[in-house]
């Protein structure tokens, strides 16, 4: 019987590479959350991809100007032959733009796309400060 033995080499077997999965395997079992934003009268709106999820495990936040998207899928556990479902959590963080006014966010969740909707003020008005005598 002949055995292969692999020689020393500068280059990785790529080969070997797809077998073990790396370098794709190190992206594939990430969880992704994709988003897209834009502006909409006078709103800055948020959507974000979330398919298959109760609107009751999907949480928003928003401290210090960052506002955070967090989601979590369970395993339903039953006899499965193959699965290509995504499970776990996922959370995404982004900054928002200063002019938009935390106090008035608004999300709603339909068809699988999280919709965060935040009215926008207009930071460049001056505003006079009243100086107390002192």
């Amino acid at each position: 019987m002949t055995t292969l033995v692999p020689r020393g080499s500068r280059v990785p077997e790529v080969f070997h590479w797809l077998k073990t999965g790396f370098p794709f395997g190190l992206f594939a079992d990430r969880q992704w959350l994709r988003l897209e934003d834009c502006v909409m009268d006078d709103k800055y709106v948020l959507r974000a991809e979330l398919p298959g999820m109760n609107p009751d495990d999907i949480k928003v936040t928003i401290k210090g100007g960052e506002l955070s998207i967090e989601a979590e899928r369970s395993d339903e556990r039953m006899e499965k032959t193959r699965s290509e479902f995504r499970y776990g959590a996922v959370k995404r963080t982004i900054s928002l733009p200063p002019s938009v006014d935390p106090s008035a966010i608004e999300a709603h969740y339909n068809a699988g796309i999280l919709e965060v909707r935040m009215p926008r003020r207009d930071i460049d008005e001056a505003h006079r400060i009243p100086v107390a005598k002192t």
